[in-house]
């Protein structure tokens, strides 16, 4: 297995705050039932249930000057629990709160649509295409009926890109791979892999979003949170994404011309 052959799934996304650094993490698209998503981590759109002023889709292809292309993305959804206060009056309104959100947001892709909402950000992609490109392939992960779960006698496999500033007006990316990961167990409905690859922390900030792969290119799940004491990578389970794709996002008749290709 080559990383190209990973690498090709994960894409950048920048999301901006107010008065705050903006996140940069992955994300991938998912096709299931030929409905089309771009799936990523909650905890990249909206941290601690922030708002964010902007969040982008990086292109990896430049524009004109200094200025690369992106496509904003606002229409995420979210998968929230609430609880509801028992003590209520017999004719009051139900009370909730929110309990706990998962750490998963997506959107629903027109793909032929999706193309035509390209803008700009004001700096330059080091090795991106340049101006003269016009068109991106897109390469989803299609959803099987039967999702692979994760087993301890096969290896695993990760790649993320890494946004960085090489001057204010230039980024670039850094791949970031973990080959041969192995399978530990789950932990709180989370898949557990242990890294080989002795990491420095900080290195890994970035990855979350990114797919897990086993070594025969079946999806397992998409990479949240890596616990740097004892260098296991957390991993959102593939069955789990399928679970909420199926059950609460439904599409209705009347959308079903926006989410087909």
């Amino acid at each position: 297995m080559q990383i190209e052959d990973i690498l090709k799934y994960s894409h950048q996304l920048i999301a901006y705050f107010h008065n705050d650094e903006p996140l940069k993490f992955n994300g991938f698209f998912v096709e299931y039932h030929n409905n089309y998503y771009f799936v990523t981590v909650n905890h990249g759109v909206a941290p601690d249930l922030k708002e964010t002023d902007k969040i982008c889709f990086i292109l990896h292809a430049n524009s004109i000057g200094i200025a690369t292309r992106i496509i904003p993305i606002k229409n995420w959804q979210f998968i929230d629990f609430y609880e509801q206060n028992e003590k209520q009056e017999k004719y009051s309104i139900p009370r909730c709160k929110r309990e706990e959100r998962e750490d998963f947001a997506f959107f629903g892709v027109n793909i032929e649509e999706i193309g035509k909402s390209v803008e700009m950000l004001p700096f330059r992609h080091q090795d991106a295409d340049d101006a003269s490109c016009h068109n991106k392939t897109v390469y989803p992960i299609t959803l099987p009926e039967d999702i692979a779960l994760p087993t301890k006698d096969k290896k695993y496999f990760v790649v993320g890109k890494l946004l960085h500033n090489i001057n204010p007006a230039c980024k670039k990316y850094d791949i970031l791979s973990f080959e041969g990961m192995e399978y530990i167990g789950d932990f709180e409905g989370i898949h557990e892999f242990k890294i080989k690859q002795i990491t420095d922390y900080q290195h890994c900030s970035g990855l979350s979003g990114s797919p897990v792969f086993d070594e025969d290119m079946n999806f397992v799940g998409m990479a949240i949170r890596y616990r740097e004491e004892d260098n296991v990578l957390r991993v959102y389970p593939a069955s789990d994404i399928k679970y909420y794709l199926h059950n609460d996002c439904t599409i209705l008749p009347e959308e079903q011309d926006y989410y087909n290709k």
